[in-house]
């Protein structure tokens, strides 16, 4: 499914302009979309219809399991030194340990009393997220352009994301998220002049080889590496014998991107923890007060949301002080 097309977003709490309190739905048209669903679902176990009004949405969906699973979509992303917001320093060439990051990432939920449900993901990377619908808002249409009459929905796309999509039409994959994360730390303290390395193991290990050796270790807690997207639909109009009939077309909505890591600097010496802090990066598609994206495919904001998170470590200056600090000799 191309989930690509355009439309607008807001995890800022208010409706926007045209979303109305109310839906005003002629008999006919409420009537065609009821037959819709049980002409789709003829095939199969009869469901229970269900139409509800949700906020200024009708909502309408069958209760018990969804007759597909969602689809899978792969999804890349990956550290870029030019897609951060803050100014890299330039650091003494200590040698630094680039440990390896743990998953520890929450549970994704889905609406399984409404059908919502994952496949089974095998050998095919981590579940980072979904495009589909949020069961708090339901089923939430954008008007044509130039409607005459308030149709109770949308005027236009929406920005940001209150509620995160919980009955998944599309799962957002991910292959090597502990790796792309190390990496993108480990080029990232390169870049400000900083000698790190990469190693295989999560807790640091006392250094007893010759030097030279590494004087810190970094150690890395993956919180939050996730990709939504919300679904809407945008309403067409289709000519007919009486005039024209709406019609409505699944378009990708808000999107969002959140990166959240929880790094641990260690002296490797003695072991003890001498720095510790959390950065996170929220990328949305649209930005707020805006009604189009920015960008054609879902997954090109996450590359923001952990190049600007990995690029804020050495903002903290109390990190920068510690690395500035030469180590003693003997």
């Amino acid at each position: 499914m191309n989930i690509g097309e355009h439309a607008q977003s807001v995890e800022y709490g208010k409706k926007p302009a045209g979303f109305s309190a109310h839906t005003p739905q002629s008999f006919f048209l409420f009537f065609s979309h009821l037959s819709l669903i049980l002409t789709l679902t003829s095939c199969g176990p009869v469901p229970v219809l269900i139409a509800y009004h949700v906020g200024a949405a009708w909502v309408m969906g069958t209760k018990g399991t969804q007759s597909h699973l969602p689809q899978v979509q792969p999804v890349v992303a990956a550290y870029e030194s030019g897609l951060s917001e803050s100014e890299t320093p330039v650091l003494p060439p200590i040698r630094l340990l680039v440990l390896r990051p743990v998953d520890e990432r929450s549970q994704l939920e889905v609406d399984k009393e409404r059908g919502g449900q994952l496949p089974e993901i095998n050998g095919g990377g981590d579940i980072i997220g979904f495009y589909g619908i949020s069961s708090e808002e339901g089923h939430i249409r954008i008007a044509p352009e130039g409607a005459s009459r308030d149709l109770g929905v949308l005027h236009e796309m929406d920005s940001g994301m209150p509620h995160l999509p919980n009955m998944p039409r599309t799962v957002f994959t991910f292959q090597g998220l502990v790796a792309t994360v190390q990496a993108g730390l480990t080029t990232y303290f390169r870049d400000a002049g900083i000698d790190a390395q990469p190693v295989a193991f999560s807790e640091p290990v006392p250094q007893r080889q010759p030097q030279p050796s590494a004087q810190y270790a970094l150690g890395c807690h993956i919180e939050e590496f996730s990709l939504f997207s919300l679904r809407r639909y945008q309403q067409i109009r289709m000519r007919t014998f009486g005039g024209y009939h709406l019609v409505d077309i699944p378009i990708r909505g808000p999107t969002r991107a959140s990166v959240s890591l929880k790094l641990t600097l260690h002296h490797v010496q003695s072991g003890e923890i001498v720095w510790q802090e959390s950065i996170w990066d929220i990328v949305h598609d649209p930005v707020q007060g805006e009604s189009q994206h920015q960008f054609e495919k879902a997954e090109e904001i996450l590359s923001i949301a952990l190049s600007r998170a990995v690029g804020s470590v050495l903002a903290a200056q109390s990190l920068q002080d510690i690395l500035l600090v030469p180590e003693p000799v003997g």
